[in-house]
């Protein structure tokens, strides 16, 4: 294992766990748009393996599930896929994450997200949604750590 991957697993390493709390999205234009209860399950799996699995929850009670797998490359690149995102995540400090993704539907929609976890057991993630070089969205999770593996 080389030297950087192994700097970015112990990045990553911190954020595994069970993440629950709220996931407000806002327009391009500024309006709050709803607010969900959000709750992400993220884990190393063997050497070099990545599992998630995000659930947000809005007000109808209908929720809306995602599960992630990918692979971190030696450089510390985690390449990830699911149905609603294909993209790559990295650390660039102690802590913070940056992603980077293309989101399949609607085609050319860009997906840009930073995790910040500057507190033990809290993390703040803002995410942009882009879509034709506009601003289609922005999202903002507010998120605590309940469980320290899930799943």
């Amino acid at each position: 294992m080389s030297d950087t991957l192994q700097r970015a697993l112990e990045v990553f390493h911190k954020i595994e766990g069970v993440w629950e709390g709220t996931l407000t999205r806002i327009n391009g234009v500024g309006t709050v748009q709803d607010q969900m209860k959000s709750r992400v399950v993220q884990r190393i799996e063997g050497e070099n393996g990545w599992y998630q699995h995000n659930t947000f929850t809005p007000a109808n009670g209908n929720p809306l599930e995602f599960i992630f797998h990918g692979t971190f490359n030696e450089e510390g690149h985690l390449s990830f896929a699911a149905t609603n995102l294909i993209g790559v995540a990295r650390a660039v400090a102690d802590d913070i994450i940056l992603l980077t993704a293309d989101v399949p539907n609607p085609p050319g929609m860009k997906f840009y997200e930073m995790t910040q976890f500057a507190n033990p057991g809290k993390r703040m993630r803002t995410s942009q949604r882009v879509l034709d070089g506009k601003l289609h969205s922005v999202q903002i999770f507010n998120e605590e750590r309940t469980a320290d593996t899930g799943e």
